[in-house]
């Protein structure tokens, strides 16, 4: 799909035959590809160019879509055939589907609903395919409530006046044959994959472990660990109920995007939860909010965590088996610190797609409302699927997580089964549960109903990143040799520290609480990488990537390894 802030253009003659005449299309010297797209799909049969995969293993059976849609394929042995609606929509029926799907983006969305009165296929694709109307939602919409079904365009439609709505009255869609409305459908259903529980990552009673033995066994070897028997934080209590959260804090306004679309919007907690409980997408919306604080919802957790997990906040230095442990070290810039922690929320098989957090930091994440089933590849090691591009500043990875489990789960399965140390490992984490994210480790995220549902189909969670003893030098190196993928600040001004001197200003804060030798030695560790995702002279996770890495099933998706337009670097809503 184009990028929403580019300049649309149209087509001025639907007729492939006339695509050497300058009358044809009014292109600009960058869309030559598009025209040339035009003339290699015109002699196709509509078919999908990439065709759809086996289904994984443990997908033995299907649900009908609700549309009556089907793989392309499908149509040949079909008794309906014959009568495909796609015939009906002339010149087009001569464009492979995902070509068929770029013209469409070209239309504004008042001539995207008056395309889908002329005839059944229209309809169906308008209807069917979110993507069309997604984009042109979130950018037109600050904050709006969504249909009852969850369905973009039917909100759009009813926003465009009688004559639109009356054109829609009457059609129903369903009945065709295509690989690409039939793909997404087929992605949601493989949500959520068979995660195992306990699959080689430890359980351990926060309050037996204690901080000393997570600092050695845990932090210092950088290996992730969940926290069980967490208790003693109101929002895990408070923030379980849905009333409470509209009613105190129902005019503050949450950003929320979707890995599928280029842009967001702000929206208020009853629009989105409204929005959860009705939606059935491959890559839903999703709420993820680093200022929430700001309304006053840190107080049913900020002060109290320093009592509960000290070893995650700002807090007195500690010897720990003879050396100093230093907690949360980004806390010494003050309120110029990156963004580090997020509200987080997203309807049941929503999530967040492959990713390495941000700025070499350890992470923690806390569940409140439903759990989460967490895939992890260790440092080095690429997942399936995903390669790294450059130095690390885009990865392209299917477009969203179901996407992903269709194309490469069996293989994920295969790697996970072999076991050794470049297996991947898998977890579920429940409320009263925290994971402890390690840096440097691919993981992805995806949400799932507690034992016993009944929670309205919305997940919510709390997420933390920092910088501590245990993993400062790598952040010290990221910090000085990745300018251009440090994260959080660059579009808050002079509200944050300056990516270019992040690191220099870090290291003068860092010297003013160390002893001139224990800095030294922090300082000199940093000239090396000691987390294996990144390189030194030997090959890498970055470097196996750019040399083939594994392939893109379908469609991909490159994700920045900078910020975008508000602060936000991870890959997410992948689903």
């Amino acid at each position: 799909m184009p990028p929403a802030s580019n300049k649309k253009q149209r087509l001025d003659n639907t007729d492939p035959s006339l695509a050497n005449t300058k009358k044809s299309r009014r292109l600009s010297p960058s869309s030559h590809h598009l025209q040339a797209a035009f003339l290699r799909s015109y002699q196709s049969s509509g078919a999908n160019p990439t065709p759809l995969p086996p289904l994984p293993s443990y997908l033995t059976s299907i649900y009908k879509h609700p549309h009556n849609i089907h793989p392309h394929g499908n149509q040949i042995f079909s008794t309906a055939g014959a009568s495909n609606p796609r015939a009906s929509i002339g010149a087009f029926s001569k464009l492979m589907d995902s070509h068929f799907f770029d013209v469409l983006t070209y239309l504004t969305s008042f001539e995207l609903t008056k395309l889908s009165s002329t005839c059944y296929y229209f309809v169906t694709y308008v209807r069917c395919d979110v993507r069309l109307f997604k984009d042109l939602l979130v950018r037109d919409f600050e904050a709006f409530k969504f249909h009852e079904k969850g369905e973009y365009w039917m909100h759009y439609v009813k926003s465009l006046g009688k004559e639109v709505v009356e054109a829609f009255e009457g059609r129903e869609a369903g009945g065709v044959f295509s690989d690409v409305l039939y793909r997404s459908f087929l992605g949601y259903q493989c949500l959520p994959p068979p995660v195992e529980k306990e699959g080689g990552v430890e359980r351990r009673n926060f309050k037996e472990l204690g901080y000393d033995n997570f600092v050695m066994e845990y932090e210092r070897k950088n290996k992730p660990v969940i926290l069980t028997g967490v208790k003693g934080l109101p929002c895990l209590e408070r923030w379980r109920n849905l009333k409470y959260l509209t009613e105190n804090y129902g005019k503050a306004k949450f950003r929320c995007t979707s890995v599928q679309s280029t842009e967001s919007m702000q929206i208020d907690f009853s629009s989105y939860f409204s929005y959860c409980s009705g939606t059935k997408e491959e890559s839903p919306m999703y709420l993820f909010e680093r200022g929430f604080t700001d309304y006053g919802l840190g107080d049913d957790y900020v002060e109290q965590l320093r009592d509960v997990m000290p070893w995650f906040v700002k807090g007195e230095d500690k010897l720990i088996d003879g050396k100093v442990h230093r907690p949360d070290l980004f806390h010494l810039l003050d309120d110029l610190r990156p963004d580090f922690r997020w509200l987080i929320s997203g309807p049941t098989s929503s999530g967040s797609a492959f990713h390495i957090d941000p700025n070499a930091t350890n992470a923690w994440n806390l569940p409140i409302r439903g759990s989460k089933l967490w895939i992890f590849y260790p440092p080095g090691v690429c997942p399936p699927g995903v390669r790294v591009l450059g130095d690390g500043e885009e990865v392209v990875m299917p477009v969203s997580i179901g996407e992903w489990c269709l194309c490469f789960w069996d293989e994920h399965r295969k790697r996970f089964n072999a076991g050794g140390a470049d297996a991947p490992l898998e977890c579920r984490v429940d409320v009263g549960e925290c994971l402890f994210v390690p840096h440097g480790w691919w993981h992805c995220v995806i949400n799932v109903e507690e034992e016993g549902g009944g929670l309205d189909n919305v997940s919510l969670a709390l997420t933390q990143n920092y910088a501590s003893s245990s993993n400062l030098s790598d952040v010290l190196r990221f910090l000085d040799v990745n300018k251009n993928q440090i994260s959080g600040c660059r579009d808050r001004g002079k509200n944050a520290v300056d990516p270019e001197t992040f690191g220099e200003v870090f290291k003068e804060k860092l010297r003013g609480v160390m002893e001139d030798e224990e800095f030294e030695e922090v300082v000199g560790r940093s000239a090396r990488w000691e987390c294996g995702a990144w390189e030194n002279e030997k090959v890498s996770v970055m470097e196996i990537a750019k040399k083939g890495g594994e392939g893109v099933g379908g469609g991909g998706v490159v994700v920045g390894g900078g910020e975008g337009g508000d602060g936000f670097s991870f890959g997410f809503g992948g689903f």
